[in-house]
């Protein structure tokens, strides 16, 4: 993959509010509110896999601790969500984008 991948913010304490899956079109959505900033919504597409275990081995807690972004040897995308929980939600696409719906 060449150019550089869009910025995520840091979204640390952030708050997970949902993600969706939109199987036909093949996009995932993760929108949290971060403090201070707001709604961001990282809009994956071309996604290729999605892993979102609620085991919580650290407590309940719908609290972001980070995000982790790399380009993959097969020209992928994978996006690692880091819970406060310890869960770890991951997904594999093809180009993803950050915007901050109103």
């Amino acid at each position: 993959m060449s150019g550089a991948l869009p910025a995520i913010p840091d979204l640390h304490d952030a708050v997970l509010e949902r993600i969706t899956v939109d199987w036909s079109r093949k996009l995932v959505r993760i929108i949290v509110t971060a403090v201070p900033g707001g709604l961001v919504m990282i809009s994956a597409k071309g996604f290729r896999a999605i892993d979102v275990p609620p085991r919580e081995p650290w407590g309940a807690s719908d609290f972001v601790n980070g995000v982790v972004v790399n380009e993959l040897e097969d020209s992928g995308i994978s996006i690692v969500v880091e819970m406060q929980s310890g869960d770890r939600i991951e997904l594999i696409c093809d180009r993803f984008a950050v915007t901050h719906p109103r």
